[in-house]
């Protein structure tokens, strides 16, 4: 009978050499993400001051017929637009402050919102979620719709939805 010779096991992949190089790529894959989030944010506050809707003809070409027209349609209804950051929470943000700044102006509307606004943690734990995970959200968002009931000046209301721990 022949000697048998002893198998080698095959190296697994990734091994250690690849696992750090895999560290080292994750790594500069966050870090790129980071340096782009912290671009955008120089760029773009987290709710613009109004900015006239013609500056949105020069975000599209010109010879975007289709977008162009879309422009003149919204010129007709609306002069004015607030950008938001892009950021996954802009369109919250957007809807949130476009709310509350129109209830600056109608107090009755203003109390019934604040009202089902109250409800709504209640509601919320009722329907299964934890208590804790809402809270902050919940308490940041009544002492924003409490500012307007003081009615705050709009800039502090603008300021109050540019700040992170509140937007």
């Amino acid at each position: 009978m022949a000697a048998e010779e002893p198998q080698q096991k095959p190296e697994p992949l990734g091994g250690d050499a690849d696992g750090v190089n895999c560290l080292a790529y994750d790594e500069a894959i966050m870090a790129q993400q980071d340096r782009i989030q912290q671009e955008i944010a120089v760029q773009n506050p987290l709710v613009s001051e109004r900015l006239e809707l013609a500056v949105l003809y020069k975000e599209y070409a010109e010879d975007d017929h289709i977008y162009q027209q879309k422009i003149k349609d919204l010129l007709q209804k609306y002069s004015y637009i607030r950008k938001t950051r892009p950021d996954g929470n802009c369109f919250y943000r957007a809807f949130g402050f476009a709310h509350l700044e129109a209830l600056l102006e109608d107090g009755q509307e203003l109390q019934r919102f604040k009202e089902v606004s109250a409800r709504s943690k209640e509601e919320l734990v009722a329907q299964g979620f934890t208590e804790f995970t809402i809270e902050d959200f919940h308490n940041t968002f009544m002492e924003l719709i409490e500012r307007v009931e003081r009615r705050v000046p709009l800039p502090e209301l603008l300021a109050a939805f540019n700040e992170p721990s509140t937007s």
